[in-house]
């Protein structure tokens, strides 16, 4: 700190020459010198309370109006202490060329050549950074392709499955036909106890109704039985046939049984 102390009293000497001075002259200094000595003592005030960006900027406005070179090396130890190498560098740069006869030059063109280093370092380090960023990673190899599923060469078809379930919902509906059967000639034998049925019952239409049930069940039944068969020879005759087109079988059925053609 003694040394920061003693630069920034080198540029406050070299504006301000002896304080009596500096009141006498004060109504024959030229604005910009007035200007540029209240740019410098705000920059004073800035560094001395560790606001450095904002003492740099005071102490360059300073040299813009003066163009005293001793203001550089303010420039430099505030640039210096708010970590910004490569305007710290610049700014003692410009000094050590404005003032080569400035005492201990030796000592700062050797700190000029480590902030240059620094900012070397931290220049190759930003591009390794950017062509990481840019250069994208190298994709993976594409997936192999999934061979096709072997096809069946022979064997059932989805025929013979078809018929066999058609066959079985016949089947279903035979049994649901078959349960409101007895469901009907049920219901006729509790209402009409020993042959006598109450009045208005209506005996002929319950009883048409239950033989109408009956034979709708007997016939799908046999519509299912005669379906499930050819299903199942039809499968059979798949399974024993490689080379069998299940696109050439047919099936016909009727209310008295179906045929199959192979």
């Amino acid at each position: 700190m003694p040394f920061r102390f003693a630069s920034s009293v080198l540029a406050l000497v070299a504006l301000l020459a002896t304080p009596v001075a500096a009141q006498v002259q004060d109504v024959e200094m030229p604005p910009s010198e007035v200007a540029a000595r209240g740019h410098y003592l705000m920059g004073r005030e800035h560094y001395q309370a560790a606001r450095f960006a904002e003492a740099a900027a005071e102490f360059q406005q300073a040299y813009d109006l003066s163009h005293r070179p001793q203001l550089f090396y303010n420039v430099f130890l505030a640039q210096r202490d708010a970590g910004h190498a490569r305007e710290a560098a610049v700014a003692l740069r410009n000094y050590i060329e404005a003032v080569p006869t400035a005492p201990e030059i030796e000592i700062l063109r050797g700190r000029l050549a480590t902030l240059e280093a620094q900012v070397a370092e931290e220049d190759a380090r930003a591009h390794t950074e950017q062509e990481a960023t840019v250069t994208p990673p190298p994709s993976a190899p594409p997936p192999e392709p999934t061979p096709p599923a072997a096809q069946p060469t022979g064997g059932a078809g989805a025929g013979p499955w078809v018929v066999i379930g058609v066959g079985g919902a016949v089947a279903v509906g035979a049994i649901i036909t078959g349960a409101l059967t007895a469901t009907t000639y049920a219901d006729l034998s509790s209402s009409c106890p020993d042959g006598v049925c109450p009045a208005g019952y209506d005996v002929d239409g319950r009883r048409a109704t239950g033989s109408t049930l009956a034979l709708t069940s007997d016939i799908l039944g046999g519509v299912a039985a005669a379906m499930l068969v050819v299903g199942i020879v039809w499968e059979i005759v798949d399974a024993t046939s490689p080379h069998a087109d299940a696109s050439s079988a047919s099936i016909r059925c009727t209310p008295i049984g179906c045929r199959g053609t192979f």
